[in-house]
């Protein structure tokens, strides 16, 4: 990975438990390169470095499950966080954060300019949220790719 270190992916007790080859390996590898590929992509479209922040837990933050996500994941007060069958829980989606970009824009940017090769990965994004959660989940046969869905 360039542009991420396995703790900005995974929960603190994942990362505590696993490290960061154990952390790597709950994801997909071809996930791991949309993912390169998206803040590759985002910078060139900016013209420089545009920085993505999915969790931010190591940093003091509050963000830990907008990665991967283990199979029973609960916030302080036990609710469910995501659904059942959700992508992250597969290592094949992650929600990203911008400071350049609202979510909005960014998904507005990627469908513009998604027959890019950067962006050839990217199957789904996930609209009317306030972050950017993309995944390469496998659609069906005649859903457009990048199709847009809500949860």
């Amino acid at each position: 990975m360039e542009h991420f270190k396995p703790y900005e992916l995974v929960p603190k007790a994942t990362y505590e438990k696993l490290g960061d080859a154990g952390s790597l390996l709950l994801f997909k590898p071809a996930f791991l390169i949309a993912l390169d590929n998206l803040a590759d992509f985002f910078s060139i479209y900016r013209g420089e470095h545009c920085s993505l922040t999915i969790n931010d837990w190591h940093a003091g933050g509050t963000r830990q499950y907008c990665g991967w996500r283990p199979e029973k994941c609960v916030d302080a007060d036990g609710h469910p966080i995501g659904a059942g069958h959700s992508q992250h829980k597969y290592g094949n989606a992650d929600d990203v954060h911008c400071r350049v970009y609202t979510a909005q824009e960014m998904r507005q940017i990627i469908l513009k300019h998604k027959d890019d090769p950067l962006l050839r990965l990217i199957t789904r994004l996930e609209d009317g949220v306030t972050w950017l959660h993309f995944d390469l989940m496998t659609l069906p046969e005649g859903v457009e790719r990048i199709h847009l869905f809500r949860s």
